[in-house]
């Protein structure tokens, strides 16, 4: 999707590492089987991006990063608000004004400590499932099967397999 006049850096929290000395802007909608559910707006650092423009433009950014060995990614994480659709979200993601969404930020910072991936995803509210083991940090007994888990810090969609994870965000349409 074009965007004019693009943000030619993305906002930064102070625990989201530093800025890349230049970024590409990419703004996408999700769907499957013809209907919408999510939209990217993404800034992806350019020197990232230059190394293969297509594999950015025909699949998702972060499943691209993740299948490239050499890119060290030291921190990555995800954040979830539940907002409501704006008349730009309504209107691309085919839902009336004010319909509950979830609002995602995601970032990935390489081993330098530069904010590589920085994306801000709304998905309609029906495709999202957030699951939280609650008991996933406290010292009482464990049960057998949950020795192995791990503590609730990491989010994933529910298609892909999702491990030992204590914390999932299930993304319900992919």
């Amino acid at each position: 999707i074009k965007v004019d006049n693009p943000p030619p850096l993305p906002s930064l929290n102070e625990d989201e590492g530093e800025h890349a000395a230049k970024y590409v802007f990419l703004r996408t909608v999700q769907y499957k089987d013809g209907e919408p559910y999510g939209i990217v707006n993404l800034h992806l650092a350019s020197d990232i991006y230059e190394r293969d423009p297509n594999a950015f433009l025909q699949r998702t950014a972060l499943s691209v990063l993740a299948g490239w060995k050499d890119v060290d990614i030291r921190h990555a994480h995800q954040t979830v608000v539940i907002g409501s659709a704006n008349p730009t979200t309504a209107d691309f993601l085919r839902i009336a004004l004010g319909t509950p969404t979830a609002e995602c930020r995601c970032v990935a910072i390489d081993g330098k400590g530069v904010a590589i991936y920085v994306a801000d995803i709304t998905y309609r509210s029906e495709v999202i499932q957030l699951h939280i083991d609650l008991l996933a940090n406290s010292r009482g007994p464990q049960r057998r099967s949950d020795r192995s888990r791990l503590p609730a810090e990491t989010a994933r969609p529910q298609n892909r397999s999702a491990g030992p994870r204590a914390s999932r965000l299930r993304l319900l349409s992919s």
